[in-house]
């Protein structure tokens, strides 16, 4: 994964982590919207290995084309 991409997922997981901090219930799902030139398989399990290695493996990650920077979209939360 090109550098700047990898940076940017090290910024969308630490995003992610201070949301999951701050919101009661347990994360379970994201759903995330990434530029055109991103492969969703990769960049999901990408996503998905760095909340595993923070604590958060059980979540689920759904990528979506769309235009603009890698961003979240949605997330769910259990009570």
């Amino acid at each position: 994964m090109p550098s700047p991409l990898a940076n940017q997922v090290e910024d969308l997981v630490a995003t992610v982590i201070a949301l999951a901090r701050v919101r009661t219930g347990r994360l379970v799902a994201l759903t995330l919207s990434a530029p055109a030139t991103l492969a969703p398989p990769e960049l999901s399990s990408r996503v998905q290995e760095q909340l595993r290695r923070t604590g958060l493996g059980e979540v689920a990650v759904e990528v979506r084309q769309g235009g603009g920077p890698l961003r979240v979209v949605a997330a769910e939360f259990e009570r």
